[in-house]
């Protein structure tokens, strides 16, 4: 198992100790000082930049816990110059600078930067100003900023070893009360993990403890890679650990936990660590506690993740605690499901159908949406829902949503061939967008199919402008500089990040189904009418989801420059029926 190396911080979550207490005074303080600019701390791992604490007094919408490249980031600039502190106060003057977006977007500003480093030298992040207007910082003021981004380095220095394992770099026990305690006053729920690895004194004692020391580094990267970006994973004992990891309310913590629990397993227990110059597999039991449905304090979370552990020892290897009286397998249809996922006859059983997206105004059909379906041998056609989740967790959703969009730029080619063309809307996983070569490995199969690529559209989940892994802004804009439209699907009802949809880029807006079922509410109606008039004053297009009824159709239909999709007019049809629509 190859990692990235151990992070000196972890960059998702919010600082409980004396730095959080720190870095709020000093950016207000620095705020004061400079009231035209918004003032931030900002930590990297030479891949991705990630803000950490923010006090943006002019309104530059830098949301905390925001992630952009590193390479691509203003930050960068003051972390290779760690000896000084760089200001900027023309960004259209500045050659690193006059192309960078913020400057695009605001047309000039101003920024001043100082790198936050290790004893080493080497930089942890960085303590920035920006303005969108330019300014000229003095030779004192940029002496203080120095100064205080030196005050936070000690800071951090400082409280890592008070609440960081030196040998994981993880947290310690002792700090996971008032984490657990912020994140249940900030969240809807939290998923608790208990994990121990099995006879690891044997392992130290066959290998010694400089290998079994390693195979606890490489664990816990293990643990941080597997896991969300925002866990909270610990080392409390020498064999064990624990990960908090926060819940939306819209999310099913049960589903989330079995599958985080199952991915975790099955990498653990397939993927050997290399100890003593061969490969050394490891066992690993977990427990799984969930707040606030089962326990209210993170003690009783703990012990009852714990108690769950405990019993998994006592079952075949494999096996972990989820429900107080349940013993999770993974069950015999979805242990079939995982191998059939890799037969070489996969590609027989799926098929794709296609929902027709038709114009309001004279129901014209204008494009389709592709719907992939699998008939599997065994237990005939299985619901997207029961099988793509085990796609994504183990790797093969990759494999699939290539073949979704080139299967169907095929049969879109074959329609258009006798019939006026339309457009092709494919659903994507938010698994594929993260790869870096997502966008060059679509642009090769529409080059390959010879698919138009203004007649491919692209569907994204809400959550992903809030997500804004490294890789996704930079497929998205490949793809739409190429012509592949970007639409937003399920929108208004998961986490309306209406702040961030400018920042993206954006084509359309699919307005959820759920919005669309309770039109008797006058208050319904404003919020779906505000919806569209949104889409609209962004330049966007827009696509109603559910319509089912006359009722819908004739609201709707007052909005006759967009679309609607929905059984009212048609379910999804096959490729062979698709012409007689």
């Amino acid at each position: 198992m190859n990692g990235r190396g151990n992070a000196m911080l972890h960059t998702d979550v919010p600082y409980y100790t004396q730095l959080h207490h720190v870095l709020s005074d000093l950016l207000r303080d620095i705020a004061q000082v400079f009231p035209r600019h918004s003032v931030f701390f900002a930590t990297h791992d030479g891949v991705t930049n990630t803000i950490q604490q923010v006090d943006d007094q002019v309104g530059l919408a830098i949301p905390e816990g925001y992630t952009e490249p590193f390479q691509q980031s203003l930050c960068r600039l003051a972390a290779a110059a760690t000896a000084k502190v760089v200001a900027i106060p023309d960004l259209t003057a500045h050659a690193d600078t006059r192309s960078h977006p913020f400057t695009l977007q605001c047309g000039t500003g101003s920024f001043l930067g100082a790198a936050v480093t290790h004893p080493d030298g080497s930089t942890m992040g960085s303590l920035c100003l920006i303005s969108d207007e330019p300014y000229s910082f003095t030779d004192r003021e940029e002496k203080w900023v120095g100064s205080l981004a030196r005050m936070v380095s000690g800071v951090i220095r400082m409280e890592q070893g008070q609440v960081r394992d030196g040998l994981t770099h993880q947290y310690h026990a002792n700090v996971l009360p008032p984490m657990f305690q912020e994140m249940a006053a900030r969240d809807a729920g939290i998923l608790l993990f208990v994990i121990s690895i099995n006879d690891f004194q044997w392992i130290n004692q066959q290998n010694g403890c400089e290998q079994g020391d390693q195979l606890l580094r490489t664990f816990a990267q293990v643990l941080q890679e597997e896991f969300s970006a925002k866990a909270v994973p610990s080392r409390i004992e020498p064999d064990t650990f624990v990960v908090m990891l926060p819940c939306a309310e819209d999310e099913h913590p049960e589903h989330r936990a079995r599958t985080l629990a199952s991915r975790f397993l099955h990498h653990i227990h397939s993927t050997p660590f290399r100890m003593k110059d061969r490969d050394q597999y490891v066992q690993i039991n977990m427990g799984i506690s969930y707040y606030p449905k089962e326990d209210t304090h993170f003690e009783q979370c703990l012990e009852t993740a714990r108690k769950r552990m405990k019993r998994a020892k006592q079952l075949p290897a494999g096996e972990h605690m989820v429900d107080s009286d349940e013993a999770l397998l993974v069950s015999e249809r979805e242990f079939r499901l995982r191998n059939d996922l890799n037969h070489d006859g996969l590609y027989q059983q799926l098929c794709l159908q296609y929902q027709p997206q038709v114009h309001l105004a004279d129901r014209s059909m204008q494009g389709v949406e592709a719907l992939v379906r699998w008939n599997h041998p065994s237990y005939g056609w299985l619901a997207p829902n029961i099988w793509i989740p085990i796609a994504e967790a183990y790797g093969h959703i990759h494999a699939i949503g290539k073949w979704v969009i080139r299967q169907g730029c095929i049969d879109m080619l074959a329609y258009g061939a006798q019939h006026e063309p339309i457009d092709l809307a494919v659903n994507i996983s938010p698994l594929q967008l993260r790869e870096a070569d997502f966008a060059e490995q679509v642009l090769a199969i529409v080059a390959e199919v010879a698919f138009p690529a203004d007649r491919l559209v692209l569907e994204i989940t809400e959550t992903l402008l809030l997500e804004d892994h490294a890789h996704v802004m930079n497929n998205l804009q490949t793809l739409r500089s190429r012509g592949i439209r970007i639409a937003i699907d399920d929108f208004g009802v998961g986490y309306a990040s209406f702040h961030l949809l400018h920042k993206f880029p954006i084509d359309i807006l699919k307005i959820d189904r759920q919005l669309s079922r309770p039109l008797t509410s006058p208050a319904n109606k404003k919020i779906v009418s505000a919806l569209l008039e949104l889409a609209y004053s962004l330049g966007m297009h827009c696509i109603v989801e559910g319509i089912e009824t006359a009722e819908q159709h004739a609201f709707y239909q007052q909005y006759d420059n967009y679309w609607g999709q929905g059984y009212y007019y048609h379910r999804p049809v096959s490729p062979d029926e698709l012409p007689a629509l």
